[in-house]
């Protein structure tokens, strides 16, 4: 900027949710007084920049997260045998959860969530994928409840490998408290796997119609099992409906459409 140019900074998150340093902050607050535009994924956190940081909305502008589409296939024979590999029955139903094992990511819910969940379908398993400061304390929980069987600590996964693990999922869950535009949740849709989610950041602004009911205000363990039990209880048309409907939402933040986006939003404001 102190150049002459013209500067884009990309920022999608709730950072005022919880507490950071205070030069940290201030940097935060420095870079948008410094910067043309703040550019952002979704109109809520668009709003919510501007409410938190008396930021002029002018200021703001929106540019999606992407995904690949053609990298996000079901892949049906990895699938099966990754199915074999973790010894899960054929019959089981997989809720999947992916992101940092942090309270912020909601990791803390998972051993709550499916003990409710327990109480309306005894054959389930939750597959978590990820690490952060909650690992330990989930995994002495997993073990002091004897609960290995039912939720299994995979750890990291490369996203080059991620697929195989959305193939495999019933349910994807994502009970984060803070959030922007979580990209986890574009690559779930892009492979059509149903979600349960909380409605934190921008999560409402990027999920069709046909899913709003699974996003939930509440973060209450009971209401989140709750509605993975009804994506479970699906007849197989209503499914495959909502399949579909994932799908074609999700096709249109496929980075061939977004780059386009993106630089509509370099010359325009150039």
């Amino acid at each position: 900027r102190w150049n002459g140019s013209t500067v884009f900074y990309w920022n999608c998150g709730e950072p005022w949710k919880f507490k950071r340093s205070f030069a940290r902050e201030q940097f935060e607050r420095l870079v948008y007084r410094v910067i043309n535009f703040l550019v952002t994924g979704t109109p809520r956190i668009k709003e919510a920049y501007s409410r938190e940081y008396n930021i002029s909305q002018d200021k703001i502008k929106i540019l999606p997260n992407w995904t690949n589409i053609k990298r996000f296939v079901v892949v049906y024979e990895a699938s099966r045998s990754l199915r074999n590999k973790l010894d899960i029955d054929p019959s089981t139903k997989v809720i999947l959860f992916v992101h940092r094992l942090s309270k912020r990511k909601g990791a803390d819910l998972i051993i709550p969530v499916f003990q409710e969940l327990k109480q309306k379908n005894d054959n389930v398993v939750i597959l978590v994928i990820g690490a952060g400061p909650e690992e330990q304390i989930l995994s002495k929980l997993i073990i002091d409840d004897n609960l290995m069987k039912d939720i299994r600590l995979l750890g990291p996964v490369s996203n080059s490998k991620i697929q195989e693990y959305f193939s495999l999922a019933d349910v994807f869950f994502m009970p984060s408290r803070e959030e922007g535009f979580p990209r986890v949740l574009l690559e779930a849709m892009t492979m059509g796997v149903p979600f349960v989610a909380c409605d934190v950041g921008g999560v409402r602004d990027i999920v069709p119609s046909e899913a709003q009911q699974y996003i939930l205000d509440s973060n209450d363990p009971h209401l989140l099992a709750d509605a993975m039990q009804k994506i479970l209880m699906l007849k197989s048309d209503e499914r495959t409906k909502l399949n579909s409907a994932l799908i074609k939402w999700a096709s249109q933040y496929d980075i061939k459409q977004i780059i386009h986006r993106f630089f509509e939003l370099i010359y325009e404001n150039n």
